[in-house]
């Protein structure tokens, strides 16, 4: 049995069976991997743990924002002999809120932004806005809403703004596993005056 406990956006604590092994001398190496094993991607994170004498538990640091890792455990007897690494199950570690980007506006007209941020690797989803009020989320009805593609930048365009007026942007991200942040001020800037 494997429990992911306390999963964050770069380090989560994981809790595994001993499986019958006598948990005063067992120590374990613990990897987790966007992938299978074995492969030696760059971004595996490896620990080993000493006997406990209780479940055994290991929280790994380091961990890239909202991707899927794979857990795998081998154990480790009192002579140094390692077991077959066990694939025992994956998680996603949650998504970074958008971090603003200078500009924060990219492209601007009379009826359009385009807004841009940062935060997390490719392929995250992002729930975006623009609102003429500073303080979000609002029941404004003149909030313009864009969900972003998962292969696309960390960036949308608002289309059907009034002209010459103050918009404020705001993001929020969507984790693999579904879960949002909350939203974050990006910035704000006028629309173009109509000639």
């Amino acid at each position: 049995v494997t429990t992911f406990t306390a999963v964050n956006v770069s380090s989560m604590t994981v809790n595994w069976s001993a499986n019958g092994n006598p948990l005063s001398i067992t120590s374990y190496t613990v990897v987790l991997s966007t992938g299978f094993l074995p492969n030696t991607f760059s971004g595996n994170r490896t620990i080993s743990t000493a006997p406990a004498g209780s479940l055994p538990t290991a929280t790994v640091a380091g961990l890239l924002s909202n991707a899927t890792y794979q857990l795998f455990i081998a154990a480790v007897n009192h002579g140094g002999s390692l077991s077959a690494y066990a694939a025992l199950g994956s998680t996603v570690t949650l998504a970074n809120a958008p971090v603003p980007t200078t500009p924060a506006f990219n492209a601007v007209t009379s009826n359009t932004l385009t807004g841009a941020w940062s935060g997390n690797a490719a392929g995250t989803l992002y729930e975006a806005a623009v609102s003429t009020e500073s303080v979000f989320p609002n029941l404004n009805v003149g909030n313009v809403y864009v969900t972003t593609r998962p292969e696309a930048a960390a960036s949308a365009v608002f289309p059907g703004l009034e002209a010459n007026t103050t918009y404020f942007l705001f993001a929020r991200a969507v984790s693999h596993s579904g879960l949002f942040t909350a939203y974050t001020a990006l910035g704000a800037t006028a629309t173009l005056a109509n000639i």
